[in-house]
């Protein structure tokens, strides 16, 4: 990028200002003779008659003439030389009310001075044809002067000035012709007016309008053309440049507002304007208005230098920068653009705020906009706002560039199209997005760099496009969505590297469609959703190697194909819900591989899934992972499986799933009091541990049934006997740890036993419907043969009628799953004989003394029973 030093360098800067002003008593004296207009005999009259003159003589080689008059008529002198004259010097000047006047018509003039304007009079000349040659060309020197050229040819090898002294004012009124000069200043000290209508201006040095400090300058251009290395309006003084059509072109630089005293203003309404560089408020103030027409440059600088403000308009035209614009370069300087209308167009980068302390704002509320690069805060600040129509940004996008810097962007309307978006590359950088579209074709990051540190506010209105989305690339980012869409096909990414950290909230009624999303990815990663919808293939909290991912999901939806909870090795991932919708199509994986760690907190909402993993993948084991369910509607359509070492902890809510497997001493634990009632189709607990308990469990079954019995491996009470594990509870399998050797128990039925159903009949059982194809399990007491969680007489019955057989269950009055009804069932029924459980589920029970009178007085029926 080409900084306004640079530039400076680049066009030797602004030119000095150190003529001194005109002083009439230091006049150049001419060789030949002071010849004067015989004003009082003549009148009018023509230039080469002798008697015109005082002394009587036409003017010569080296003569100084004065055309001078104080009374209140106006007098004429037409120019009439065919040989041509060369003169020391011409003055015009009218003290009275009357006006002195020069008409060139033809042939050739040539002075070293020329004043309009001399004693605050005034003088005028009209330059209609032939060639006047001049080198001090003063139009205003003191007094007023005008100069009006029609045709012919003016020539300047030294300067011509409107308006040179402190009070003086000079007009030049250019409608055709050519002049060809060396600097052409319009209100040099004093007030200059150009009027531009036709013909060519081509000077060597600059065109300036408001040249001096105490200069005011003003140019309007309607016709014609110009040609000069540097332009400035306000170089010193105060410009202004109006142009409604004709051609203008500065191979170098044309400058609004110079100096630091400088002012200036151009507006272009019609016509061509061409410069190698534009400054707009270099160090002082400059304002670019443009309202048609057609402008190009290499360069476009606003506020170029220190201290130096540049603001501008542009509602209509086309403006053409072929390598950069900045606004807002130099130190401490200040530029605020508007684009109402037209088209601007940068080839190279577009740049807010170039150097430290410097602001700079764009404003676009219509037109058409586009540059290969857009740095909204480069070192300094700067603000881009966008209300309406199409931004084009072939490159990227960087919102606060380098790490002094800070940038805003706000996005209101309109589109924005860019290949890459980085809000926050080094530095402070916001992006708030509350209308229109943001197409990105590569990727946008929010933080992109390690000292960068980004904000992406996404409000309802707003769409934001991009195939790949990185919050907190490389460094610190947050984006918070209450609304729009945003769409990432591949890979939307909330702390993507190490040492990256990344923040994003969810809510109101926003949308995320992804591929894949990241929380957490090889850096630090926050989620947090209170609303709005979730669509995604692919979310992995936690995703890459040294990931940290933390998802608090309190409302709204998620629906997605496969979610991991710490994904590879060495990373760990952490999920909370409390509310909204969670729909997993396909797995939800818990802690994937080998070093990793996950949990997962199920508070409420709904969360549904094809299957779930907590410790491992589908087919291996992983790292260390647990999951706890204290509320909300959980539905898993296949498998649970609990790996080795890992945890599920039902606490709350509702639970049902395929088929539950715990593997490798995998456990699941109901929680005490919970009241929970999990529901499942199938159990796999050979090689770990389900403890439901004081609570129970639904296996809902297809086909045959899978209770079987305490001697049949695998099965249902086969697992629980192996929980049981000699009343110590604590066996793998199916087992309570709240169960005891003689008082508290795990009991399990078929529904349709419990029940008394059959074919389509259904029960309630814990709040749950249960049909004939159901098992249920309860942690009630030895001995309640028929799960009514008391022990009394149709227990007792149930027992007797099957004493002394082989082949039974719990319902039979098996109770202490040795698959035989026998005294060691009857010793524990009668030791909890009429026990019944109360409000609040003690932690042990002791038989009641009546227990022992049914020991003794059945004892001899169950022995007679034995005998027979």
């Amino acid at each position: 990028m080409l900084s306004a030093s640079a530039a400076a360098a680049a066009f030797a800067g602004a030119p000095t200002v150190d003529r001194s002003p005109f002083d009439v008593s230091q006049g150049p004296a001419g060789a030949e003779a002071l010849r004067s207009w015989d004003v009082v005999n003549i009148g009018d009259g023509f230039w080469n008659v002798a008697g015109n003159w005082d002394p009587a003589a036409v003017p010569g080689l080296g003569d100084d003439i004065r055309l001078y008059q104080s009374d209140a008529s106006n007098r004429e002198v037409t120019y009439v030389s065919p040989a041509g004259t060369t003169l020391s010097s011409l003055r015009v000047d009218a003290s009275g009310n009357g006006l002195m006047t020069m008409t060139q018509p033809a042939d050739r003039l040539t002075t070293n001075e020329f004043v309009l304007g001399v004693f605050n009079g005034k003088g005028k000349y009209n330059l209609n044809g032939g060639t006047l040659i001049t080198g001090m060309h003063y139009v205003g020197a003191i007094g007023q002067g005008t100069f009006s050229m029609t045709g012919g040819r003016l020539t300047n090898s030294s300067f011509l000035t409107l308006g040179n002294n402190v009070g003086a004012t000079g007009t030049f009124l250019m409608s055709g012709g050519n002049f060809v000069g060396t600097e052409l200043s319009a209100g040099y000290y004093g007030t200059g007016t150009m009027l531009h209508t036709g013909g060519s201006i081509s000077v060597s040095q600059f065109y300036g309008v408001g040249v001096a400090t105490a200069g005011f300058g003003t140019a309007i251009m309607t016709n014609g053309s110009v040609l000069s290395p540097a332009g400035y309006v306000g170089l010193y003084g105060v410009g202004t440049f109006i142009q409604g059509g004709g051609t203008q072109t500065y191979l170098d630089v044309l400058a609004l507002g110079e100096t630091t005293s400088a002012t200036g203003y151009y507006r272009l309404a019609a016509g061509t304007l061409n410069a190698s560089e534009i400054t707009v408020g270099n160090e002082g103030i400059g304002t670019l208005e443009m309202q048609g027409g057609t402008a190009t440059a290499v360069n476009l600088f606003a506020g170029s230098s220190a201290g130096g403000i540049g603001n501008g308009t542009i509602t209509g035209g086309l403006i053409t920068v072929s390598n950069e614009a900045t606004f807002g370069v130099g130190t401490n300087s200040t530029s605020n653009f508007y684009l109402n209308g037209g088209t601007l167009s940068v080839g190279g980068d577009m740049t807010l705020g170039y150097e430290q302390g410097s602001f700079g704002k764009f404003v676009m509320d219509n037109g058409a906009l586009s540059s290969n690069k857009l740095k909204v805060g480069y070192i300094g600040d700067g603000e881009f706002v966008q209300d309406l129509n199409v931004h084009t940004v072939n490159t990227y996008v960087s919102i606060a560039d380098q790490a002094a810097s800070t940038g805003t962007y706000a996005m209101r309307g309109g589109t924005l199209n860019a290949t890459e978006l980085e809000v926050g590359y080094r530095g402070q950088g916001t992006m708030i997005h509350t209308g229109g579209t943001v197409n990105v074709s590569d990727f946008m990051a929010v933080g992109f760099v390690l000292t960068g540190n980004g904000n992406y506010n996404l409000l309802p209105g707003g769409v934001l496009n991009a195939p790949s989305s990185y919050v907190g690339l490389y460094g610190a980012g947050t984006m918070s969505q209450s609304g729009g869409a945003h769409n990432v096909p591949n890979i939307l990414s909330v702390g993507e590297n190490t040492a990256a950290t990344g923040w994003y909230d969810l809510g109101g009624n926003g949308v995320i469609n992804t591929g894949e999303l990241d929380v957490g990815f090889q850096g630090t990663g926050v989620f947090n959703q209170t609303g709005g919808t979730i669509n995604a293939t692919e979310i992995n909290v936690g995703g890459s190697i040294g990931g940290v991912g933390t998802y608090t999901m309190t409302g709204g939806t998620i629906n997605v194909g496969d979610e991991n909870v710490s994904f590879m090795t060495t990373t760990s991932g952490r999920f909370t819900q409390s509310g909204g919708v969670h729909n997993i199509t396909n797995v939800l994986n818990l802690a994937v591989q080998v070093g990793t760690d996950a949990a997962f907190r199920f508070e409420g909402g709904s969360l549904n899934a094809a299957s779930v993993n907590i410790g491992g993948g589908s087919l291996t084991a992983g790292g260390a992972a647990s999951f706890v369910q204290g509320g909300g509607v959980m539905q898993v359509a296949n498998r649970v499986k609990v790996w080795g070492g890992n945890s599920l902890e039902l606490n709350g809510g509702s639970f049902s799933a395929g088929t539950l497997t715990t593997n490798g001493n995998g456990s699941v634990s109901l929680g005490s009091g919970s009241g929970v009632t999990p529901r499942v189709r199938g159990l796999q607990a050979v090689s770990g541990e389900i403890d439901i308990n004081d609570n129970a469990m639904i296996v809902d079954y297809t086909g045959a049934s899978s209770l079987g019995n305490p001697q049949a491996f695998g099965t249902v009470a086969n697992l629980i006997a192996n929980g049981w594990n000699n009343g110590q509870w604590d066996g793998l399998g199916i087992n309570t740890s709240m169960g005891s050797t003689s008082v508290f128990a795990i009991g399990y039925a078929e529904a349709s036993q419990k029940f008394g159903i059959s074919g389509a009949g259904t029960a309630s059982f814990r709040g749950q419907t249960v049909d004939a194809t159901s098992a249920i399990l309860l942690f009630t007491y030895y001995g309640d043969t028929d799960l009514d969680r008391d022990v009394d007489i149709s227990d007792f019955a149930t027992l007797a009628a099957n004493f002394n057989q082989p082949n039974k269950v719990w319902k039979d009055g098996d109770v202490n799953y040795s698959g035989t009804v026998e005294i060691g069932d009857f010793a524990l029924l009668a030791a909890n004989w009429n026990q019944a459980f109360p409000a609040s589920l003690p932690r042990s029970a002791v038989p009641e003394p009546a227990a022992l009178g049914l020991l003794s007085l059945a004892g001899v029926g169950l022995l007679r029973r034995r005998r027979a």
